[in-house]
């Protein structure tokens, strides 16, 4: 867009009218980023129903594909062109949280119904601290719903551990985790709590301190991982999954339940 106008000039030799042409350059619109996989449950024998996390334009969307809808060869390429195999979604309107394909036993085409219903959500909120899920960056995968990571708006080295349910059937483990660090918190026996994880307000699990100079526990710990045990027993709960791994063992001390 061109704009004319005139002005007034002060010069050595008076005022003197003067054309200004402006050009204005309308801004574009943000390019969208392109929707992805984030974390998938697949079962490929085609027999029950496999489960997607697709994120779009900084929003999460889950998606299931019923038994049926998909052959084996297609679920198989779900993690590669997911877009291309499912039924065109609107992946950039706020209309729908959910998605469930089928394939319609009349026409043979897949169909896709969209839903907006309230995904289950951690309930123990304790702390005051609240980190956006797309904040933290992955540094090292650790197991299925643990990872080593970076706080983005940390702006220290420092690295830590974030625990957190993909899909709606593991948020009952993030909740009774999140409770459990709620009764240690200041007791010396489990690693800091540094807040709760949120995907769009709603809480799916919570980030803790990673332990310096940490390790798992061996046979020569015996003693002082015994001894957290008892510490931890003393509160009037059971572990129920004493292995090496659930231990974190420091130069200072044991560190238990992980």
């Amino acid at each position: 867009m061109w704009i004319i106008s005139n002005l007034q000039v002060q010069t050595g030799k008076g005022l003197r009218r003067q054309r200004l042409l402006l050009i204005l350059i309308p801004k574009m619109p943000s390019a969208l980023e392109p929707p992805r996989l984030i974390s998938m449950e697949v079962t490929r024998n085609g027999i029950a129903d496999s489960h997607y996390r697709i994120l779009a334009n900084r929003k999460v969307k889950y998606i299931t594909v019923k038994p049926g809808a998909l052959d084996a060869a297609s679920l198989d390429d779900m993690d590669l062109d997911f877009q291309n195999v499912l039924p065109p979604l609107p992946y950039q309107e706020d209309t729908w949280t959910l998605a469930y394909i089928t394939r319609n036993p009349l026409s043979g085409r897949l169909e896709a119904t969209l839903s907006s219903a309230a995904l289950p959500s951690v309930k123990t909120i304790w702390h005051p601290q609240m980190i956006d899920h797309l904040d933290i960056e992955r540094t090292e995968y650790l197991a299925l719903l643990t990872q080593e990571c970076k706080w983005k708006a940390d702006s220290g080295p420092e690295r830590m551990i974030a625990k957190m349910a993909r899909f709606y059937w593991e948020v009952h483990y993030m909740e009774a985790e999140t409770r459990m660090y709620q009764v240690l918190e200041g007791r010396g026996i489990a690693p800091k709590f540094l807040g709760h994880v949120h995907e769009a307000g709603r809480v799916i699990g919570f980030l803790l301190e990673k332990i310096p100079d940490g390790r798992h526990a061996e046979p020569a710990d015996m003693e002082i991982c015994k001894e957290a045990l008892r510490r931890f027993h003393g509160l009037g709960f059971v572990h129920g999954d004493c292995n090496k791994y659930n231990f974190n063992h420091t130069p200072e001390w044991a560190s238990c339940p992980h």
